[in-house]
């Protein structure tokens, strides 16, 4: 039976769109690698306005937007929210700063190893 706490938080949807991101970057990327290996010819202007800043690219070979395009969709897969959060259980004690009783016997398997 498959835990309901994992599907509440989304962790396999969330795998899901990574695994199916990478999945088309990489095909993406890999039409762009053919094209500019073919020499696929074709001039574009591609511009971009965000918070008033502009970024352009002008490019002859479409392999290129191709690439740029497979790179932001893997770069995004990357940066997804992942919403799952742990919570600490406060009357779980730990004693990490309690020192290790000291012992001089030989372990029973040492002829083993």
């Amino acid at each position: 039976m498959v835990d309901t706490e994992l599907l509440k938080h989304g962790i396999y949807l969330v795998f899901i769109l990574k695994i199916v991101c990478f999945i088309l970057g990489y095909g993406i990327i890999y039409l762009g690698y053919k094209l500019i290996r073919d020499g696929i010819e074709g001039k574009f202007n591609f511009t971009s306005n965000f918070s008033g800043i502009r970024l352009g690219l002008v490019s002859s070979s479409p392999g290129l937007l191709f690439v740029l395009l497979g790179s932001l969709l893997m770069i995004y897969a990357i940066h997804v929210d992942k919403n799952v959060y742990a919570e600490i259980n406060p009357d779980f004690e730990t004693k990490i700063n309690e020192p290790l009783p000291e012992t001089n016997e030989t372990p029973s398997n040492w002829d083993n190893y």
